[in-house]
């Protein structure tokens, strides 16, 4: 939560004091010489925040992001767009470019767009309107993709609160009320490296097995983007085959039912057994009359 002074500064959680509070005036003094924008990312937690996939490229590069795990406060930096005549951009949209600012970066991230173009075009016809658009990214370290959202649209936070309010018709909401994603794809991580040299090795095409790995990662990354996945079988079947996998076992072997014998005739001869001698120990009523 926010906490304001007497003198109405709000004062935020940052990467630099993450258990301190920061006032934006204090952020814009140790904004970096090439820095023209205030950055933020919101979150469930603190502590969520600053696990983020693409908080970490940030982080490195010397970035300062102010940590926003109050859903009032993204909600007041979305109209929130200048301070002292610096722009105000949240980190998860797609339209915060100061990883590729400089010309070499521009080029570089546009030769590896042609290289990953058979890939982010497979990954776009198999998503369909699940995504607006795919591309690679130069915004992440270690995380192989990550979704990001339109600057103009709700942010996946916004969408999840949405989506919680109460008597909500899911399916009649609003396309405005629905983030627009884009899917961004890591070119230097091994997995997408693979993902890549596959499509084209099957002529821009998938195979049953590394399509279900690709919607895996994606499912994935709904998650680690702070989406809900609507229908948690598309992600848990395919890691229930994954873990077969890394067990050794093929990963489509049928449940076979372990049969269990039991000799049953021998028990009820067992049973009958022991209802003779029950009746036989009983005691002569008519006798003792």
């Amino acid at each position: 939560m926010t906490v304001a002074n007497p003198n109405g500064a709000f004062r935020f959680h940052t990467t630099e004091k993450p258990d301190g509070w920061v006032s934006l005036d204090e952020y814009i003094s140790r904004m970096k010489d090439d820095q023209d924008t205030i950055l933020y990312l919101p979150g469930d937690s603190k502590a969520g925040i600053q696990k983020s996939p693409v908080l970490q490229k940030y982080i490195k590069a010397g970035y300062e992001v102010l940590l926003l795990p109050d859903p009032i406060d993204e909600f007041c930096f979305q109209h929130l767009t200048e301070y002292e005549k610096r722009k105000v951009k949240s980190i998860a949209k797609d339209d915060v470019q100061l990883l590729s600012s400089s010309e070499l970066e521009k080029k570089k991230l546009q030769k590896l767009k042609e290289m990953y173009q058979p890939l982010t075009k497979w990954y776009k016809n198999h998503l369909g309107k699940q995504v607006e658009k795919v591309q690679v990214t130069n915004k992440l370290d270690d995380a192989p993709l990550f979704i990001f959202t339109s600057q103009y649209g709700y942010s996946a936070q916004m969408e999840k609160i949405n989506k919680a309010q109460a008597f909500t018709n899911q399916e009649k909401a609003p396309s405005y009320m629905l983030a627009k994603k884009t899917l961004e794809l890591n070119p230097h991580h091994p997995v997408m490296k693979e993902l890549l040299q596959r499509v084209k090795d099957q002529d821009g095409e998938l195979d049953e097995a590394s399509t279900q790995y690709a919607d895996l990662l994606f499912q994935m990354s709904l998650l680690n983007s702070g989406f809900i996945v609507d229908e948690p079988t598309d992600l848990t079947s395919p890691l229930e085959k994954l873990i077969r996998v890394g067990f050794g076992i093929e990963r489509d072997e049928p449940i076979v039912e372990i049969e269990i014998e039991i000799e049953i005739e021998r028990e009820q001869k067992n049973k009958k057994r022991e209802h003779d001698f029950s009746v036989n120990i009983q005691p002569n009523v008519s006798a003792i009359i």
